[in-house]
């Protein structure tokens, strides 16, 4: 069947669903992306995050990725004694 053969309304009523569709989508996203947290302080996680190991496995917020770099900073120096 083609487009062409689709009545107007048919064709309109399809395009809603697949908008609406996608529009459930990306706010399953949206929703999931508002939802994290920092693992070490709980506090909220602005964009991609920042990974909080050596410290604990899962991503942190931007304050506490100074305390993770500053062990990891710590660690290196260690390492090369």
């Amino acid at each position: 069947m083609k487009n062409k053969d689709i009545p107007q309304n048919e064709t309109a009523k399809l395009l809603t669903t697949i908008t609406q569709v996608e529009r459930e989508q990306i706010n399953k996203v949206l929703e999931r992306a508002r939802r994290k947290k920092c693992v070490l302080c709980g506090g909220e996680v602005v964009g991609y995050g920042h990974n909080a190991q050596p410290l604990r496995k899962g991503l942190c917020c931007d304050d506490c990725n100074n305390k993770v770099i500053a062990i990891r900073l710590m660690a290196t120096r260690e390492g090369e004694k």
